[in-house]
């Protein structure tokens, strides 16, 4: 599973308690983020006691993987949209294009 999401580990569950299918008897929630990542959905949740945790993983992952994206069309669109982006790693290549 190395590389198929990003998470976040969580205090509580009040940044999810709106989001629809958030289950908070559940310690790990598994979202699809939203093409800008400006919000996501919850798409499943689980306890790492669970049985067949690792098929359940597979599973939900698979659900909640995001289409795949031309970078410049991307970019192009979010920028119409107002959607910025800002890194917070120091740019260290001068010439790359992703600015």
């Amino acid at each position: 599973m190395i590389g198929g999401a990003h998470y976040v580990v969580l205090e509580d569950h009040k940044e999810l308690e709106d989001m629809q299918g958030h289950r908070s008897s559940k310690q790990v929630q598994i979202l699809k983020p939203d093409a800008y990542g400006q919000s996501a959905e919850v798409v499943g949740a689980f306890d790492l006691k669970d049985k067949g945790l690792e098929k359940q993983m597979s599973e939900l992952l698979l659900a909640a993987k995001g289409d795949p994206k031309d970078q410049r069309r991307h970019v192009r669109n979010g920028r119409r949209k107002g959607i910025s982006w800002e890194s917070l790693l120091p740019i260290t290549d001068r010439l790359s294009t992703d600015r």
